[in-house]
C-alpha cells in the first residue's frame, strides 16, 4: 500500500500530539534493507524485523516513489516481535533511474520512518568490458609472470581504477602474491601490465592463475587467467652427470622427458581447469554422493541440508538432467528420505527397476561400482495422476522412509499441468507439519519450463515460488529439473540456492553464466560432456561454481514398459479404492486392524513389483469388504 503526502502530515501530527502525553519506548529495527542497486527486473528479499513494547501491533506502510516496487508480507509475530519479509521488484527501465521512499512503522505512542533507496540500471549497460591474460601462459620456474590487463571504457569519461590482483597455486589454491595497482582509463581503452614478483624461491613446476577484479558504482567486474610452469630438463646438474652416467642418465632422461610430456598433454587436454577450494566443498559427513570433482579423483557431495533450500538441474534435452537429478534423489531414498515424483516424461518411473543399460553400466568401473552387485530397484508405487486427483491428494500417506512414489503426467496437456502443480502446492500447504530443520520429503518437478508463461504456463510457477519460499522450516526439498535457469531462476526469485548446469545451448543461460562467473564458465557449459555439469551454491567454493563428473544411477533410467506400466496403474487404483472402503468402515465404528494389515502387505508386494501377489492379497481382501 502507498501513503500520500497528506496521509504521512496528518500521521505525525498525531504521533508528536501522542508523544507529548506518553513517554516513547523507541522501536528497534533489524534490517538489512537499504539502499540497493538491482538491475531491471530483478527482485530481492530482506528480512525486516521491528522489536520493542507493543511492536506486535504495530502497522507498517510504504511511502514514496519507491512504495509501488516494494511488497511487505508478515512473516511471525508476537508481543514484543514483528518480522516482515520486504522483496524490491525492480522494473524494467530505458536508463539508469532511482526511487527512493521508505517504511513507516505506526505504533500505539510512537512511529518511525525507515528510509530506503533502489537504483535500477538497464542490465544490458555495461560500464566496462575488463580481461586479464598471461603475456606468456607457459613459462619456466625462473622466469617471472606478467599479467596484461584490458580495460575498454563505456563510460565516455576519464576515470582512474584500482585493480586487485590475487594470484594462487591450483592444487590447493594457496595465494602466493596479492597486489592492488591503479590504472588510469582515458578515452575508449587501457591497458596495464604487471609482474608478479616477490616470489622467494621461484615457482615450481605446475599450474596457477591469477584472479583480477575491481568494483565501480555497485558492479564487480573481474577475470581468471591461468598460468602453467615448467621445470627446464637440461640442468647444469643433469649436463655434468651426462659425463659420469651417460647410459642410466639417457635411460633416466627418457622415462622423466616421457612424464613431462605426459602431463603437459593432460594439461592441454584439460577441460574443466578452475580453482575449487576443496576444503569449501560439501564431505561426505553425511553428504549425498554425487560423482567426482571433473578430472580429479576428488570425490563431489551435496549436503542434505542444502536441499531444503531447493534445487534445480538445468540443460538442453539429452544433456543427462534428469538422470543427474534422479542421482541425488537415489541418495535421498538411501537415507530413508520418502521422495514423491511429477514425472510428465514417465521416464522415472524406471526407479521401480534396477539399471541393465549397457551404455549406463560401462561407466561403473571409473566411479568404483560393480555392475554385478551395485544396480538396484527402489521400493516405490507408479500411478497415472489426473487433474481431478489432486483434490485428494494426501501427503501424509506418502511419507514412506526410503520409498518413491512416481505420478505420471505425460498425458497432460500445458494447461493441465499448470494446473496440476497448482494443486499440488495446495495440498503440500494443507498439511499440518512439524517445523524440522533435517530434509524429511523430497519433492520432484520435471520439464518445469513448461510452467513459464512464454511456455503456455498460467500460474504453475508462482506456485512453486511460494512453495520454494516456505518449505523450508518444515523440511520439504524442492528438485526442479528443466531445459532453461535464466527465466525460472527469475520466477522463484532466488529461492533456490543450488543450481545444477548440464550442457546447454540456450543463449539466456551462457549469457548469465558469463555476466555472473565469467567466459571461461560461460563456454564450458555449451560443450561440457554427457554426464559432467556445473554446480553452484553460494555457500561453497567462495560462491564460484565447480564442475562435477555425475555417477551412473544404481535403477533404471528409462521409462518402463506400457504393459507394466498399466498394471501399476490398475493395482495403485484398486488398492486406493479398498483404502477408502476401510476407512468408511473405521468411521462407522468397525474393527479394521486385519483389513489395513492386508491391505499393507498387498501394497508391499506392489512396491517390489510381484504383481501376482499383490493380486492375490487384493482379491482376498476385496471378496472380506464385499467390494
Amino acid at each position: 500500500m502507498t501513503v500520500t503526502t497528506a496521509q504521512r502530515g496528518l500521521a505525525l501530527a498525531i504521533l508528536f500530539g501522542m508523544i507529548a502525553v506518553f513517554p516513547a519506548a523507541a522501536f528497534e529495527i533489524d534490517t538489512l534493507l537499504s539502499t540497493h542497486v538491482l538491475d531491471e527486473g530483478q527482485n530481492a528479499t530482506y528480512v525486516f524485523t521491528v522489536q520493542g513494547e507493543g511492536a506486535g501491533d504495530v502497522s507498517v506502510e510504504t511511502y514514496g516513489p519507491i512504495a509501488r516496487y516494494l511488497s511487505i508480507e508478515e512473516a511471525e509475530s508476537g508481543p514484543d516481535l514483528s518480522i516482515y519479509d520486504v522483496t524490491l521488484l525492480a522494473p524494467t527501465v530505458d536508463e539508469e533511474t532511482s526511487y527512493a521512499g521508505g517504511i513507516a512503522i505506526q505504533g500505539e505512542n510512537e512511529s518511525q520512518d525507515h528510509p530506503v533507496e533502489m537504483r535500477v540500471v538497464d542490465s544490458d549497460a555495461v560500464s566496462f568490458e575488463f580481461s586479464v591474460q598471461f603475456v606468456s601462459t607457459t613459462i619456466r620456474s625462473a622466469e617471472t609472470p606478467q599479467v596484461n590487463t584490458q580495460i575498454r571504457n563505456n563510460q565516455g569519461r576519464n576515470v582512474t581504477l584500482n585493480v586487485s590482483y590475487i594470484f594462487q597455486r591450483s592444487s590447493d589454491a594457496a595465494e602466493l602474491f596479492n597486489t592492488t595497482e591503479a590504472i588510469e582509463v582515458g578515452g575508449s581503452s587501457a591497458s596495464q601490465t604487471v609482474e608478479i614478483d616477490d616470489l622467494a624461491e621461484g615457482l615450481s613446476a605446475g599450474s596457477y592463475y591469477v584472479r583480477a577484479n575491481f568494483i565501480y558504482e555497485d558492479r564487480v567486474y573481474s577475470d581468471i587467467a591461468t598460468l602453467r610452469v615448467i621445470e627446464p630438463f637440461w640442468t647444469p646438474f643433469r649436463i655434468r652427470l651426462v659425463s659420469f652416467l651417460a647410459i642410466a642418465l639417457l635411460l633416466l632422461g627418457g622415462s622423466w622427458k616421457g612424464y613431462q610430456w605426459y602431463q603437459e598433454k593432460r594439461a592441454e587436454e584439460a577441460r574443466y581447469v578452475f580453482p575449487v577450494d576443496y576444503n569449501d566443498l560439501p564431505d561426505d559427513e553425511g553428504g549425498y554422493w554425487m560423482g567426482k570433482v571433473a578430472e580429479t579423483s576428488k570425490q563431489s557431495y551435496i549436503d542434505p541440508s542444502d536441499l531444503t533450500t531447493h534445487a534445480i538441474v538445468a540443460g538442453s534435452t539429452g544433456a543427462g538432467k534428469s538422470v543427474t537429478a534422479s542421482v541425488l534423489i537415489e541418495e535421498a531414498l538411501e537415507q530413508d528420505v520418502p521422495v514423491v515424483v511429477f514425472d510428465p516424461t514417465a521416464q522415472w518411473t524406471g526407479f521401480v527397476k534396477e539399471c541393465q543399460d549397457e551404455n549406463v553400466l560401462e561407466h561403473y568401473e571409473r566411479f568404483g561400482l560393480d555392475p554385478e552387485e551395485d544396480t538396484k530397484p527402489y521400493k516405490g508405487l507408479i500411478k497415472k495422476f489426473e487433474t481431478e486427483d489432486v483434490d485428494d491428494l494426501d501427503f501424509t500417506r506418502l511419507m514412506e522412509p526410503g520409498e518413491v512414489t512416481v505420478f505420471t503426467l505425460n498425458h497432460l496437456s500445458t494447461e493441465e499441468f499448470d494446473t496440476v502443480v497448482r494443486g499440488i502446492i495446495d495440498s503440500l500447504f494443507e498439511v499440518e507439519w512439524e517445523e524440522s530443520a533435517d530434509l524429511e520429503l523430497l519433492v520432484v518437478f520435471d520439464e518445469v519450463h513448461r510452467l513459464l508463461e512464454e511456455y503456455g504456463g498460467e500460474g504453475g510457477y508462482k506456485a512453486l515460488e511460494r512453495g520454494a519460499r516456505e518449505f523450508r522450516k518444515w523440511g520439504i526439498g524442492l528438485v526442479m529439473a528443466s531445459q532453461v535457469t535464466a527465466d525460472f531462476k527469475q520466477a522463484v526469485s532466488g529461492n533456490i540456492l543450488t543450481e545444477v548446469q548440464m550442457q546447454t545451448k540456450s543463449m539466456e543461460d551462457i549469457k548469465r553464466a558469463e555476466s555472473k562467473y565469467g567466459e571461461q564458465y560461460a563456454k564450458r557449459i555449451s560443450s561440457v560432456e554427457v554426464g559432467t555439469g556445473m554446480i553452484q551454491n553460494p555457500e561453497y567454493n567462495e560462491g564460484q561454481p565447480w564442475f562435477v563428473d555425475f555417477r551412473p544411477p544404481y535403477h533404471n533410467p528409462h521409462k518402463i514398459p506400457d504393459e507394466e506400466l498399466e498394471k501399476y496403474y490398475e493395482y495403485t487404483d484398486w488398492a486406493d479404492e479398498l483404502e477408502d472402503t476401510i476407512d468408511q468402515m473405521e468411521e462407522d465404528g468397525e474393527d479394521v486392524y486385519d483389513e489395513r494389515l492386508e491391505l499393507k502387505l498387498a501394497r508391499d508386494k506392489l512396491k517390489e513389483g510381484r504383481f501376482k501377489m499383490a493380486e492375490v492379497y487384493l482379491n482376498s481382501l476385496d471378496e472380506k469388504l464385499g467390494s
